[in-house]
């Protein structure tokens, strides 16, 4: 175990596997956070869509205490961990006094504390242009969510992303009527591929959500009880409430960086070390793109840290999921980019007895694949994707045959069996 004091700043997804990845390295780990560990901003709606798909009468205020409780347990569960692996919490705002020294405000309180490394975490918030920013439940964003006390009777969501998605998914399961603004060349999920987005439209579309494609939202006024969204072309779209997709500023403004002598502009992208070479910068507080990806770039940072050389983290190399009710996931290619490579397609709902059980939505399995049986990629849009892709994953990174693996079996009934028939499948046919 290597000497030195690692001081993790942030509690997120990217912080906690930061603190744990040095815990075995390194002779004492702080996280200090302004949030218990596990306090992470996108929750919300995961939670509520995934009640919602299962029982589409619950009310905002029912799935928002439902949600509190799921946070509490799960940030309980983080502290747990956390100490459990002999990392020491400390709550806190933080700014640096000097390259090895931070001061922790917490009330009145201060606290100042030296290290020999940094791990800055810090995340990101969001950030709206003014004439489009939330207030109350009126005009939401997915950090206001739990200010909504009952469903309205129309929305418009403005942006797409991961989190428009998202949005239109929630208030369309609601049973809301749904309006959403996007540009021309929307709807777009960004990280995930055209068809993934496009059978997503298909379920909205089955339940009535209207897409506005071009000019963008600049304003909402209110009146008699009902918003006016306008658009640059003059044009408005009107409803009961909003919901604006934010864009994100990172954290890293709030540490008094200059104290440490940090050039936010020097930060390697492979490894997150900054131009002191005992702070390195990770997760969305250098890159909003995904959990996963932050926790994974906060793992390579601390390997790097403790001198071991990893090759470069691509995105493409990390299972990457979003939505609920269907679930969507992908890993590396998604479509055969030479006439080498194969593709084939399967049923979500074959040998996937849960999938029946719980009467999940039509989807669709993809996987890339070489004559050999080496696997390339995988997509999947359905019920049970997540976990689908999880496994197939695995070969994935790897690059092995799936030959190897012919005999691989889930336990029986679960949504694994999915994949390991496909394993199975691939590996007969090659």
């Amino acid at each position: 175990m290597k000497k030195g004091r690692v001081i993790v700043i942030g509690g997120g997804p990217a912080g906690i596997e930061a603190a744990l990845t040095a815990s075995s390295r390194f002779k004492e780990v702080f996280l200090v956070s302004e949030q218990p560990a596990g306090a992470w901003k996108m929750n919300d709606t995961a939670v509520w869509q995934s009640v919602l798909g299962k029982n589409r009468d619950r009310t905002p205020q029912e799935l928002n205490e439902y949600a509190q409780s799921i946070h509490t347990k799960w940030m309980s569960e983080q502290i747990d961990l956390l100490q459990h692996s002999g990392v020491r919490t400390k709550l806190g705002k933080v700014t640096f006094l000097s390259p090895y020294k931070i001061n922790i405000e917490n009330g009145e309180k201060n606290d100042t504390i030296e290290g020999d490394y940094f791990i800055l975490a810090v995340g990101s918030r969001p950030a709206f242009p003014q004439p489009l920013h939330p207030y109350g439940d009126k005009v939401m964003s997915f950090h206001s969510l739990h200010q909504l006390k009952s469903w309205p009777e129309s929305i418009v969501v403005v942006g797409d992303g991961p989190i428009g998605f998202e949005a239109v998914n929630l208030f369309s399961l609601a049973q809301v009527k749904v309006d959403w603004i996007v540009p021309e060349d929307g709807p777009s999920a960004r990280i995930f591929e055209e068809d993934l987005s496009d059978s997503l439209l298909s379920h909205y579309q089955k339940r009535g959500v209207h897409i506005f494609r071009g000019p963008v939202a600049t304003s909402i006024k209110e009146e008699r009880g009902r918003l006016h969204i306008s658009r640059e072309d003059g044009s408005h779209v009107a409803a009961q409430c909003a919901y604006i997709v934010p864009s994100f500023l990172s954290n890293l403004d709030r540490l008094t960086l200059a104290n440490a002598e940090v050039d936010e502009h020097s930060i390697d992208a492979s490894t997150g070390q900054s131009n002191q070479s005992h702070i390195y910068v990770v997760g969305d507080a250098d890159l909003s793109v995904a959990a996963v990806y932050a926790q994974a770039k906060a793992r390579q940072a601390v390997l790097h840290m403790d001198g071991k050389q990893e090759a470069p983290l691509l995105l493409e190399d990390l299972p990457l999921s979003f939505h609920q009710w269907p679930e969507v996931a992908s890993m590396g290619l998604t479509k055969p980019g030479s006439s080498k490579l194969k593709v084939r397609t399967f049923s979500i709902k074959s040998r996937n007895y849960v999938h029946m059980v719980e009467e999940g939505s039509e989807g669709w399995v993809r996987v890339v694949y070489n004559e050999q049986g080496i696997l390339f990629g995988a997509s999947a849009v359905g019920e049970g994707a997540k976990g689908i892709i999880s496994i197939l994953a695995i070969p994935i990174k790897l690059k092995q045959s799936v030959s190897n693996l012919q005999s691989l079996f889930a336990a029986h009934p679960s949504q694994n069996e999915m994949a390991a028939h496909i394993i199975r499948t691939i590996a007969d046919e090659v």
